[in-house]
């Protein structure tokens, strides 16, 4: 099912200050004309640079240490889950409180993950389902604790939680083959990146001021800013920006992380110049092309769970299951061409969850289940199951 991606505004906030890291702001709605790649736009005028590289007076003007500072935290707290030495508290005091890191300055910089999962300004800040949303991730914690860690030596089998062997690996997985850990870092691309940036930042901007300079960067700028670097973040080795690369090298999406790059600058500078019609529409690309991204892996790794499915290979068949399992939960957050919806209903996501975790849950999961939940993702799109798999 074709879609498009809409027009709209650009993005918010966060960053290495706290400035208006948690604004609500009342975002008017622009009319859209559906730019689904760079090609649609109509520059006028606006060249962008080679490089996401803005500067005023000779010194940047691009910041977005905030989103620097969450991914590193991420990035930690998903190698915590998978120490069995590990408490709950300890892990909760990582997501929730911001505290309990190894690396230098993480636990001082005043930043969370909780509060910005399921956050965003458009569709969870404040809704019912923004608290539902984290204390999904808090259970996914918690059921690392109490079930996987609990099992850590014993030999998972249907039913029981343990360990399974991966070629060379070992997983880890609870009494239903789901290594909780990996659900939980792929649900955040979601939850956390996606969300803030297509959801939440894209859409403050349009009411920013762009005149005002502070810090050297307007709050437009700053803010756009903040949404690139959640989604293109060189920090960013284990998340999004890791899994564009890899839908990249499929080729019947090569160019797709150059199509997101490009918008971005062109964003950007749109922003500089106040071509603020250019800007919605490379925000349009961008919403469009990020969520057939994760859309795409999604269906990757479901099939390459499905190819596995085998009794002598279902330790790499739950850890790609698993992959995508998460990738499944961040469908939720993809952001529709209408500007007013997602691509994917809560319902729907739970539905596929529920379809994943029936019975058995991965231990009996059919190539036809899989298969449905796919093809399900791809009518939302413009490419098809087998065009994904690779």
């Amino acid at each position: 099912m074709k879609k498009v991606i809409l027009s709209f505004l650009a993005l918010s906030t966060i960053a290495i200050t706290s400035c208006s890291d948690d604004d609500n702001v009342t975002v008017p709605v622009p009319v859209a004309t559906h730019a689904k790649t760079v090609s649609d736009i109509n520059l006028d005028g606006v060249s962008a640079p080679a490089t996401y590289t803005f500067d005023r007076s000779g010194a940047t003007s691009v910041s977005y240490g905030g989103q620097t500072t969450r991914i590193k935290m991420a990035k930690e707290l998903s190698s915590a889950l998978k120490v069995n030495t590990n408490t709950e508290v300890q892990l909760d005091n990582m997501y929730a409180d911001g505290t309990g890191f190894d690396e230098a300055g993480l636990d001082t910089s005043g930043k969370k993950l909780r509060n910005k999962s399921g956050a965003s300004l458009d569709f969870f800040d404040g809704a019912v389902e923004g608290v539902t949303i984290k204390e999904y991730f808090d259970n996914l914690i918690k059921g690392q604790v109490d079930n996987v860690f609990t099992n850590w030596s014993t030999t998972a089998q249907a039913g029981t939680a343990g360990q399974i062997a991966n070629g060379s690996s070992t997983r880890y997985v609870n009494a239903k083959g789901i290594e909780y850990n990996q659900v939980f870092a792929k649900g955040l691309i979601g939850a956390l990146q996606v969300d803030q940036a297509l959801n939440g930042y894209m859409s403050k901007v349009v009411n920013d001021d762009n005149t005002t300079v502070s810090d050297n960067y307007t709050t437009m700028e700053h803010h756009f800013d903040e949404a690139y670097g959640y989604l293109m973040n060189s920090e960013d080795d284990a998340f999004f920006s890791k899994y564009l690369t890899k839908v990249d090298s499929n080729p019947n999406f090569t160019g797709i992380e150059s199509e997101i790059g490009q918008a971005f600058r062109i964003a950007r500078q749109a922003i500089v110049d106040q071509k603020y019609a250019v800007r919605d529409q490379a925000i349009e690309v961008l919403r469009y092309q990020v969520s057939r991204a994760v859309a795409i892996r999604t269906i990757h790794y479901l099939q390459a769970g499905k190819a596995q499915i085998a009794p002598s290979t279902m330790g790499g068949a739950f850890h790609d299951l698993s992959e995508g399992m998460g990738f499944v939960y961040s469908l939720r957050f993809l952001r529709k061409s209408d500007i007013t919806d997602t691509y994917f209903t809560k319902a729907e996501v739970d539905g596929f969850l529920a379809d994943m975790e029936a019975d058995n849950g991965l231990w009996d999961i059919t190539p036809a289940t899989l298969d449905g939940i796919c093809n399900d993702i791809a009518d939302k799109f413009d490419f098809t199951m087998a065009q994904a798999a690779l």
